[in-house]
């Protein structure tokens, strides 16, 4: 019987295959070798390359278009060329270089130029590039797809959704490397990857999803080296992994109270994804969130924008579903519940339609309390000039109106409370001119209302000092609010020479946050996933650049941790925000992190 490789031979530091020279980087001894760069880069050991016979020769398999993710030089592209009968192969990699010249030499002497197709720069987590790669190069079919890419659950599982509806049944797709965070030599925390949630978990769910949906997937093979995934017959349009595994539900109800009373997620909450009249007045026909959301562009190298939606699509709030599908998605990853935004003028209240249908029709049930986002709206806040659009104004009358319109929240079974009084968080407590009088007359008038009090939180915004001198009985923190970011600004590649605003270190916020001391005063302290509002302010922006799930699961992580060791009434934690979408301060999945910032947070938040 033919072997696939028996063509190669194997020496001590490299693999020969007629012309062609494969160096072995594992066994790389740079005093000894002598072709310097006349060589491809080879990453695949003999072992592997075994494994990979042992699987090959059990198969009557023909790929015709091939996707490789991760090729390092162009090396494996050209082994898998030689072995396999392809009519196209495409190749991505994450890195900022171009084919080396040895590759280019193989695919010009071979005439392949339009058979071989290299995209560096290429991240596999970028699901929206990935698809326009595989319809622009492949027409939108692929029968094999070799990922040696991150070697990262979250962008190997976006990768793999995004590309799995593509292939026909039978389709292969293989991920190499699977197992590395089990070897002992990656055991230790400072390796590059460290940080990072490797891909067993990801194996386990594709073995979960084969037994959940019979049709979805043929089959898993799993060696040492490497997993395949063959493609069953379920036809797929948008595809999440984690729709088609069934779980025993007795055992998800079973812990889901242990978490939820360990500590309480809420996530901040914008309603401003419907249209209204006001903002078509000011803006234009039809203006809701997503109307900036799309037009965000990139500033510099690497830059993400815009931040698109995934899975919820551009949704409007104005739909009992939508509101239903966010409450299910927040509650299947940890979130406890979410904290409106209220914009309420002197009785005139905006954006107030997706709230008020929750209280009437008691859905979803899902916890959720209210943050006054008492500022004065201006045409600033969307990039325009300063004139104000609607001023917030302040008085004693007022202020127990403000109560009597609230009353109905505070009394709903859903409403969060500590101690069983309502949970009632002010933006900007400083705006007020006499705090302390106002939050006197909002007690006496929610025990006008029936309440026995009320849970008063300050937002830790614009310079917030001790909240208790104010009337309130507990502060929240607000990042990227801070006493002072100048000295977070860092240095970006390539930045538009019209830029006017701040890029700073996500990193060092995380860490300066994190290093806060507890104040005399109650705190609950608050995490946001990443924060970039260029698609309001666009070249006067604030972006911290460098945000990822691996940093923001460390800083929610470290929060929870804290909240843990606080009275059980108070172990609230805050994200910043659910679908802050034109601050790029959102849980909710987008096309190039997918699902990876809602699990983070619920692997934060794990006993």
């Amino acid at each position: 019987m033919t072997r696939m490789f028996e063509n190669l031979t194997w020496l001590d530091d490299r693999v020969l295959l007629r012309d062609l020279v494969f160096r072995i980087e594992h066994a790389r001894n740079d005093n000894n070798w002598d072709l310097g760069d006349r060589c491809f880069g080879f990453y695949k050991t003999k072992a592997l390359v075994d494994q990979y016979e042992r699987f090959w020769s059990a198969r009557d398999f023909r790929p015709k278009h091939m996707l490789e993710i991760g090729i390092w030089d162009g090396g494996s592209a050209a082994f898998w060329w030689e072995h396999l009968p392809l009519e196209k192969l495409v190749a991505i990699d994450l890195q900022d270089r171009n084919d080396s010249a040895y590759f280019r030499e193989y695919v010009a002497n071979n005439r392949l130029e339009a058979r071989i197709k290299t995209h560096w720069q290429t991240n596999q987590a970028d699901r929206a590039r990935l698809r326009r790669i595989v319809d622009e190069e492949l027409d939108g079919v692929v029968d094999l797809v070799i990922d040696d890419g991150s070697h990262m659950y979250a962008p190997t599982k976006a990768a793999f959704e995004t590309i799995f509806p593509l292939m026909p049944p039978g389709g292969l797709y293989i991920i190499e490397d699977w197992a590395w965070e089990h070897d002992a030599g990656f055991q230790d925390p400072s390796f590059i990857l460290g940080s990072d949630e490797g891909l067993s978990r990801l194996v386990r769910e594709l073995l979960e999803a084969t037994g959940s949906s019979k049709t979805l997937i043929r089959s898993v093979t799993v060696y040492e080296g490497f997993a395949v995934i063959e493609r069953g017959e379920d036809a797929l349009a948008e595809f999440h992994l984690d729709d088609h595994i069934t779980r025993r539900a007795w055992r998800s109800d079973e812990a889901a109270p242990q978490r939820n009373e360990d500590v309480k997620l809420i996530a901040f909450y914008l309603p401003q994804f419907h249209p209204i009249p006001e903002n078509d007045q000011w803006w234009q026909k039809g203006y809701t969130e997503w109307s900036r959301v799309t037009r965000g562009k990139p500033l510099y190298d690497g830059h993400y924008q815009p931040h698109l939606p995934e899975r919820l699509g551009y949704y409007d709030l104005r739909l009992a579903e939508t509101r239903e599908q966010q409450a299910r998605l927040a509650r299947a990853y940890g979130v406890y519940g979410f904290c409106y935004h209220y914009y309420w003028f002197a009785g005139r209240r905006l954006l107030e339609r997706p709230l008020d249908e929750v209280l009437a029709s008691g859905r979803p049930d899902f916890p959720f309390c209210i943050s006054w986002a008492n500022e004065t709206w201006t045409r600033r806040w969307d990039g325009g000039d300063k004139r104000v659009l609607l001023k917030q104004t302040y008085s004693p009358d007022l202020d127990r109106a403000l109560i009597d319109d609230l009353a109905p929240f505070f009394h709903d079974k859903r409403y969060i409370r500590v101690n069983g009084n309502p949970m009632f968080v002010v933006y900007r407590p400083l705006d007020m001119p006499n705090p302390y009088a106002t939050t006197q007359r909002w007690r006496e008038a929610a025990r006008a209302n029936g309440l026995a009090n009320l849970h008063l939180v300050a937002a830790i915004t614009f310079g917030l000092p001790d909240p208790r001198p104010l009337g309130f009985d507990a502060a929240v923190e607000f990042p990227p609010h801070m006493d002072d970011m100048l000295d977070l600004r860092c240095e970006v590649p390539g930045l538009d020479p019209k830029f006017d605003g701040n890029v700073c270190d996500y990193t060092r916020m995380v860490d300066r946050m994190l290093s806060r001391p507890a104040p005399s005063y109650r705190r609950y302290r608050t995490a946001t996933p990443s924060w970039d509002n260029t698609a309001r302010l666009r070249h006067k922006a604030t972006i911290f650049h460098g945000a990822s799930p691996a940093h923001y699961e460390r800083w929610l992580r470290e929060l929870v941790q804290q909240a843990r060791l606080t009275d059980p009434a108070h172990r609230f934690v805050f994200v910043n925000a659910w679908n802050e979408w034109a601050e790029s301060a959102h849980l909710e999945p987008d096309r190039r992190f997918g699902m990876a910032y809602l699990e983070a947070t619920s692997r934060a938040l794990a006993p």
